[in-house]
């Protein structure tokens, strides 16, 4: 299998597989009062404005998308640049700065789907190598 480029849609789509398939993350979701719509909104990235968006909802799942949410609960707003350098810093234990974020939206949604988001990044990780900037 060729390697999966960080968030691209082939990514996303694998994320998604593994997401559908996992019995930790449909229970966790389950447990939800509503569906929640969490996005990255990462301005200057190929081709223009770039979005990661993850819906957690009580009878769907979790799902990731590359659109722009109808509506989101929670938005990040920063440079897809700076996010691609800090996510690979991070992962390979090096330091970068980490990029300025604007908050739109109830920052207290993320407390609310913890369990949810923790179940759905421990199912939906896998190994990836980052796009060039």
């Amino acid at each position: 299998m060729a390697e999966l480029i960080f968030m691209s849609r082939e990514h996303v789509d694998r994320m998604n597989e593994l997401l559908g398939g996992s019995a930790e993350v449909a229970s966790a979701c389950a447990q939800l009062d509503r569906d929640y719509t969490i996005t990255y909104e990462l301005s200057d990235g190929p081709g223009g404005a770039v979005y990661w968006t993850l819906r957690l909802d009580p009878k769907a799942g979790a799902s990731f998308s590359l659109e722009p949410p109808v509506h989101a609960d929670l938005t990040y707003v920063t440079d897809w640049a700076e996010t691609i350098l800090y996510s690979r810093a991070s992962r390979d234990g090096g330091q970068a700065t980490e990029p300025v974020i604007e908050t739109r939206g109830d920052p207290s949604v993320t407390q609310r789907v913890a369990k949810a988001y923790s179940a759905a990044q421990k199912a939906a990780t896998i190994p990836t190598v980052f796009p060039e900037v």
